[in-house]
């Protein structure tokens, strides 16, 4: 049921004209002449809508995890019956929902950003098949990954938001696995599949509910619609609905995607044995295109404030003489203590920049001074520093290359 609330008072300047009783259901479009005739006045109504959500989900959220931590500790210590098992269970289905409405809040209120770095795709679908072994096993579903990890192959993603996808996969799947069935996983370069056999009675619907959530992503996301949009439900449909939850798992799974430049699909394979195929297609990038993705994800949350907390220092450096040492760029590497300090090598070219986090002009040049002591040999030096000189990550790069190529040192604090 909707709720009425008074969103802004009388005597609130925008609303002076005309007060009005303004709609806070969740996704709900705010409508009204006050609205279509002052958009700042839709922006700040549609904030205090995100916002509001955002904040009565980490309410809920900090209580949920001291009672699954207490219920958690009872059946560890042998306390385990029909009541602690339906209070943990219960508790996480709730979680589960809590962390769903704070990613949507994410996405409505424009925070919901990747923080990308390289990553090693078979080590971090391993540790999610691990985790959920266990529970699949108590449904009496296997879970498996085949296949050995490939060398030298590293994914460029955000770790945060790849780990919360292939949970969400595994969530989605729990339900509608054939019992006494095998999942199985699978990794190659750039592409995780999951395959499984599905319930003959309920994976039809399943898939249905997938292409509407993609078409609620690819229509109501690239509108000015609500990101809750696509998760609504009439009364008659929660009321009549196959599966738990709010129905936002492949809604984030879309955004999650999009937000990689990937993309996800799941297909019938074998239309007689129901086998379906979940697949995360991520994308392939040269060694430039890896560094311009993860600096574009560093500068987004510059691009929505005028008050920056933080800066980054993109750094291009190549040894003074040549022929150059070997390893030179390991060496390089092993002198970072932080780990959000990252190094990008182009071999191709035979120079590497190094990508620093909340780093001013200063303390780039300490940093230097201290590596080039720690090698025995002089580095040629182009630097350029985000907010101060620039937002966009192409730009950014080409003034710190063309910095070491021109002057070989590093620009002037800006």
């Amino acid at each position: 049921m909707k709720s009425k609330t008074k969103a802004i008072s009388k005597n609130t300047p925008a609303t002076k004209a005309k007060a009005k009783e303004v709609d806070l259901a969740v996704g709900h479009t705010a409508s009204g002449d006050a609205f279509n005739h002052d958009p700042v006045l839709l922006s700040t109504f549609k904030a205090y809508q995100s916002n509001l959500l955002s904040m009565l989900s980490h309410e809920l959220k900090t209580p949920l995890t001291g009672i699954i931590n207490g219920a958690t500790a009872l059946l560890t210590h042998g306390a385990r019956n029909e009541w602690s098992d339906m209070i943990l269970r219960n508790a996480e289905r709730l979680q589960k929902t809590v962390e769903s409405l704070l990613d949507l809040a994410a996405i409505e209120g424009g925070f919901f950003h990747a923080q990308f770095r390289a990553v090693n795709g078979y080590r971090l679908l391993e540790n999610r098949v691990r985790a959920w072994k266990e529970r699949f096993l108590a449904l009496k579903l296997g879970l498996t990954l085949k296949g050995d990890q490939p060398k030298d192959v590293l994914e460029i993603v955000d770790p945060k938001r790849l780990i919360r996808a292939l949970d969400l996969v595994f969530e989605s799947i729990e339900s509608v696995t054939a019992r006494g069935t095998e999942v199985v996983c699978t990794y190659e370069p750039h592409r995780m599949e999951v395959c499984f056999r599905g319930n003959p009675d309920r994976i039809d619907s399943w898939l249905e509910n997938i292409q509407k959530a993609k078409t609620a992503v690819a229509v109501g996301l690239a509108s000015p619609a609500s990101a809750f949009g696509a998760t609504l439900q009439s009364e008659a449909a929660f009321l009549s609905r196959t599966e738990e939850g709010i129905g936002s798992e492949w809604v984030l799974l879309h955004e999650i995607a999009r937000r990689h430049e990937a993309e996800i699909r799941a297909d019938l394979i074998d239309v007689a044995f129901h086998e379906v195929r979940v697949q995360i297609k991520l994308l392939k990038r040269t060694h430039e295109d890896q560094l311009l993705a993860v600096l574009r994800s560093r500068m987004a949350p510059f691009q929505e404030s005028n008050f920056f907390e933080s800066a980054i220092a993109l750094l291009v450096i190549r040894p003074v003489k040549q022929p150059y040492p070997e390893l030179w760029v390991e060496k390089v590497r092993a002198e970072l203590f932080r780990a959000s300090d990252t190094v990008w090598e182009f071999p191709e070219q035979d120079l590497a920049a190094l990508l620093l986090e909340d780093c001013r002009p200063s303390d780039a040049k300490g940093l230097l001074a201290r590596i080039e002591t720690a090698l025995g040999f002089q580095l040629r030096v182009g630097g350029a520093f985000s907010p101060a000189e620039t937002l966009d990550s192409e730009e950014l790069f080409m003034l710190a290359r063309s910095r070491m190529l021109r002057q070989g040192t590093l620009s002037q604090d800006p």
